[in-house]
């Protein structure tokens, strides 16, 4: 399945384009705030007679000359970031994926069609052929626990692309704001894009072992020649947790910064939903069919019911009397005053 692959290329290739589109105009920002800082600057020691501002505008230099060299060489640099949280993340998760395996969503769409395909080739055992209703279940069960399986192992290809264009585009932002961080006015606007860079790599390195870690738990639980239903569940259950971490995986990068746990059984439980959503469609579908049955002898059946209880129940009390009240209580009627 090569069109996960192409599709991540191209959109990493664009993002990456970007740098060069922009450097010119990145540079040109750069230039105006060493101007504005150099100006305000010697403006400040021309007016000061201590040193301290002699020393505050050699800080200024080694500032404007360490931020020149990050808008420079930040592409660069970024992408080692990129590289070097990936390889502690593979090499954490055990060492079984490879740099380009983990960077081929196609390989893990086709590890969970090689499992669903194996489930569905092989016909699980009958106890009774002649139990319609029982094996329709089962193979409803059985189809169920396929498309969730698949759905399952799509969603952790999609977040290794999301992944993988959200650290670019983040880069590519950053790259935007550096400039501001050379005067102590606007420094504020480069902090949080460094920081996130930084984030973003937490998260790619927390994929890369849930994803290196599962390698090695799906390799184990390959289909048997004669799967049955409970197997089927097992490999299920399986692809929902693995599932469940890849979409979670922004709060796993904010348990590794804050030291807290941010995973629970709620989490869980949506992720198990988010799975298997499109497979409950299909069967709300044939629910839906049973449904119109029974409703459809409901409204054979209401009439009959009617008809017997005309027939059978108490005839209807005849109306009170004139002069008698709605409480049973007889006599004349009071005189109205004048």
């Amino acid at each position: 399945m090569e069109t996960p692959n192409e599709l991540m290329v191209v959109f990493s290739n664009t993002i990456s384009a970007g740098f060069d589109a922009l450097q010119g105009a990145v540079n040109g920002v750069f230039g105006l705030l060493i101007v504005l800082v150099v100006a305000l600057t010697g403006v400040q020691w021309a007016l000061s007679s201590n040193r301290e501002v002699l020393a505050a505008g050699f800080g200024k230099v080694l500032l404007i000359g360490a931020f020149a060299y990050l808008i420079n060489d930040w592409q660069q640099l970024s992408e080692t970031i990129y590289a070097g949280f990936l390889e502690l993340g593979l090499t954490a998760g055990g060492g079984s994926l490879s740099r380009e395996e983990f960077l081929n969503p196609g390989a893990v769409l086709q590890q969970g069609w090689e499992i669903v395909k194996a489930l569905g080739e092989t016909p699980a055992p009958v106890d009774n052929p002649l139990d319609v209703v029982g094996n329709m279940a089962d193979a409803l069960i059985l189809g169920l626990a396929m498309i969730g399986i698949m759905l399952a192992f799509a969603l952790l290809a999609l977040q290794i692309i999301v992944s993988l264009l959200e650290f670019k585009i983040v880069t590519l932002g950053g790259f935007v704001l550096l400039p501001f961080g050379i005067w102590s006015k606007s420094a504020f606007l480069a902090e949080r894009p460094l920081g996130y860079v930084v984030s973003s790599g937490l998260k790619v390195l927390a994929l890369a072992i849930v994803v290196s870690g599962a390698r090695t738990v799906f390799d184990q639980l390959q289909p048997s020649a004669n799967p049955d239903i409970y197997e089927a569940l097992t490999i299920l259950v399986a692809a929902i947790l693995l599932a469940m971490l890849a979409m979670f995986i922004p709060n796993l990068a904010s348990a590794l910064v804050t030291g807290g746990p941010a995973l629970g059984a709620g989490a869980a439980l949506t992720g198990a939903l988010a799975v298997g959503g499109a497979g409950a469609l299909a069967g709300a579908g044939i629910a839906g069919a049973g449904a119109m049955g029974a409703g459809g002898a409901a409204r054979v059946a209401g009439p009959a019911r009617a008809a017997a209880g005309a027939g059978g129940g108490r005839p209807p009390s005849a109306p009170p009397p004139s002069g008698v009240g709605p409480r049973g209580g007889g006599g004349t009627p009071r005189p109205t005053p004048s």
